[in-house]
């Protein structure tokens, strides 16, 4: 299977009134992606190309495919180890920073500082469209929070948010918030998918961005019995 093919997919659903989609995203070439407006002049690709897991090893041949096809939005992360190879491919695309929705994450909720700071050095830029925490551990998680809301007043971070984060999560960290996280990054998929948590966090008009839309490891979607009678 190509690598362009391997990259893990993401998709963002849009929530109520206020964001709205436009159709008119980050795009060239072929593929035309309509964004999300996840905080008040943020708008992100709904559909990126995430370069972690077990393809990782793979992610500068996903990222060159995936900008090569017009795809905008990449997700990476601390914890994938790739982004400066991830940078160097973009460069290499010879696009201009402006031109790419980036995403990534640091590695739960300490050394937040020290986190958010090797973040900008291994991606090689000044600023973070959307800087999420990857999962609710490894620290205190307000205090993390508080301290991706200060690099979010200077300008640094576009716009802030959460992955792998339950209703239970989310709730002592909005009783804290002075930013309301834009993005709740979770595995969403037919088979793979926490109600509870996405109807609470559509209700607090964060965008729920998926993982896995497709399944991944075990939730084998397009080998599933069940969807294969229903596609027929």
């Amino acid at each position: 299977m190509a690598a362009r093919h391997r990259g893990l997919l993401l998709w963002a659903a849009a929530v109520q009134a206020p964001w709205l989609i436009h159709c008119a995203g980050l795009h060239d070439g072929g593929l035309r992606v309509p964004t999300v407006e996840i905080a008040p002049g943020v708008l992100m690709p709904v559909l990126s190309i995430g370069t972690g897991g077990t393809e990782s090893h793979d992610s500068a041949e996903i990222t060159q495919h995936w900008l090569g096809l017009g795809g905008r939005g990449i997700d990476t992360a601390l914890v994938y180890g790739d982004q400066a190879v991830v940078a160097k491919t973009i460069a290499s695309a010879g696009l201009q920073r402006e031109d790419v929705f980036m995403t990534t994450k640091i590695a739960g909720c300490g050394n937040t500082e020290a986190n958010v700071q090797k973040d900008l050095r291994d991606l090689n830029t000044s600023y973070v469209d959307l800087m999420l925490i990857h999962y609710p551990m490894g620290g205190n998680c307000t205090e993390a929070w508080g301290v991706l809301e200060k690099y979010h007043a200077q300008g640094v971070l576009k716009a802030i948010g959460v992955s792998n984060f339950k209703r239970s999560d989310l709730e002592p960290l909005l009783a804290a918030a002075r930013v309301v996280p834009a993005v709740n990054q979770i595995r969403l998929n037919v088979l793979d998918h926490d109600d509870d948590t996405v109807s609470f966090t559509r209700a607090h008009n964060i965008t729920v961005e998926a993982y896995s839309p497709l399944g991944r490891d075990s939730h084998k979607i397009p080998k599933n019995t069940a969807i294969q009678g229903l596609a027929v």
